[in-house]
């Protein structure tokens, strides 16, 4: 893992947590590329409509820990602790070079600055925990955010995300973003508009726990 991702993934939110983990530079080269070979299953350099769909579908899926059909508050939150620690498992094995459970300055190669608002205590070294609370954001400002972005897929208010939301969605979502009108987004389009992988489907992007584009749906 290079010295960007791990800033990244220190600094990020839960959502860009273990995409930046798992993306490398892609997160920093070239996002607009980076989400397209997320969501661009048949690599024709085009996401459509029905790409968008089955991402979110797929992230419903993932998701759904009770395999009810639908993605309730609680399933996203403890998908995203899932993730989260799975993630930050991950980075420890491998920037935790001497395997003390701790990494430090430099094991992290991380710029002092951020190094030094991760490290709660100052004693020079990162623990799990300290990883995990992810310095930046309140707790409950950032549970409110995944919480708002995934409402926005709730149409009907229920409190549950269902497969046709998740299709008005994905609906939505080209429609914002097609800036030229040809029915699919390419990688400036993309890039321009804001993030819309995230919440895609896990197996491409493990970014997040809320579906591709519903950030501003």
């Amino acid at each position: 893992m290079n010295k960007l991702s791990l800033t990244a993934l220190v600094l990020g939110s839960g959502l860009a947590l273990a995409g930046t983990v798992l993306a490398g530079s892609d997160c920093h080269a070239g996002k607009g590329a980076g989400r397209m070979s997320q969501l661009d299953a048949n690599k024709d350099g085009k996401v459509t409509l029905a790409e968008l769909v089955e991402s979110k579908q797929s992230w419903l899926r993932e998701v759904d820990g009770n395999k009810d059909g639908v993605v309730t508050r609680p399933e996203i939150e403890a998908s995203l602790q899932a993730r989260r620690a799975e993630h930050i498992n991950q980075l420890f094995t491998e920037q935790d070079s001497n395997k003390d459970g701790r990494i430090s300055r430099e094991e992290s190669k991380m710029p002092a600055r951020w190094f030094t608002r991760v490290d709660a205590n100052s004693d020079g070294s990162l623990t799990r925990e300290e990883l995990a609370q992810r310095p930046g954001r309140p707790d409950g400002a950032r549970a409110a955010g995944r919480h708002g972005k995934a409402a926005e897929m709730d149409a009907n208010g229920d409190g549950k995300i269902d497969s046709a939301e998740a299709k008005v969605a994905a609906e939505r979502m080209l429609k914002r973003l097609d800036q030229n009108g040809d029915g699919a987004l390419d990688a400036t389009e993309l890039t321009r508009h804001g993030h819309p992988g995230g919440h895609g489907t896990p197996n491409r992007d493990k970014a997040s726990d809320t579906p591709a584009g519903t950030q501003r749906s």
